[in-house]
């Protein structure tokens, strides 16, 4: 049950994460960046709110799938998502069946890196693993 609600508040922290990235680039008076970048498969490099291995799939028609790796066990998560200026918001469906979304900053997006803040400041930091 622990590794559960970990898995969950590491899902729901992901939410925060990407809203935060997209609002922190709004706020810097661009555009934001390119959504289209998103699309693809990233793994977490270093996180402060997702364990180091996890992966989220982004695809074209705003699904998205997210894979939670901790302590040995994976638990998947599956939602859509949409950019808006430099704001992500992600809503997911929980292992309880409710929905539940999150925004955050999306702090870089490249072909390569990409990387959110939450709301609470915490960073994500992903290398793109496929398109």
């Amino acid at each position: 049950m622990k590794m559960l609600r970990r898995l969950t508040v590491a899902a729901l922290a992901l939410g925060l994460v990407y809203m935060a990235a997209a609002v922190g680039a709004a706020e810097k008076g661009g555009a934001g960046p390119n959504p289209e970048l998103l699309v693809g498969k990233w793994e977490v490099t270093k996180g402060q709110t997702l364990p180091k291995g996890s992966s989220v799939e982004f695809a074209k028609d705003g699904k998205v799938k997210l894979n939670i790796t901790d302590m040995g066990k994976t638990l998947s998560l599956a939602g859509s998502y949409a950019v808006d200026g430099s704001t992500l918001k992600v809503t997911l469906k929980g292992p309880d069946g409710k929905d539940s979304t999150e925004k955050m900053t999306i702090e870089k997006l490249s072909a390569t890196d990409f990387a959110t803040k939450d709301a609470q400041g915490k960073v994500d930091e992903f290398k793109k693993v496929s398109k």
